[in-house]
């Protein structure tokens, strides 16, 4: 063989040798940057998924929520209250309104015998 091939197939043994270590320089970078990924999300799993779309989403913790549902449930019981309230209310306005014509009807039955008595002494 001669030197020049020799050198030759030597230079085209460098370049796929170096060809190879870019290669795997490369996928060693690819290899770090996918861990710091996993690493990345399961620290943001851990954490709860803190960032999300605030235009669309609010955060609101549970307790808040049993707060607005205790307030709810306050506010129904009051309403339920206020209900009977006036359903009574409303029954003693028409045993009132009962008692208002009964008195009526003997105020006028009075009248029209104070009015029988007069006219016949007349």
């Amino acid at each position: 063989m001669n030197n020049n091939k020799i050198i030759q197939e030597f230079a085209n043994l460098i370049t796929s040798i170096q060809s190879y270590k870019d290669e795997i320089e490369q996928m060693q970078t690819n290899n770090t940057k996918l861990n710091e990924d996993i690493l990345a999300l399961e620290t943001e799993k851990k954490e709860g998924y803190k960032s999300f779309n605030t235009e669309t989403h609010i955060l609101v913790s549970i307790e808040e929520l049993d707060e607005i549902k205790d307030d709810l449930q306050e506010a129904k019981d009051n309403a339920n209250y206020a209900y009977d309230e006036a359903q009574s209310a409303e029954s003693s306005a028409n045993e009132a309104i009962s008692y208002a014509d009964s008195s009526g009807d003997y105020a006028s039955s009075g009248i029209d015998k104070l009015n029988e008595i007069i006219d016949e002494e007349e």
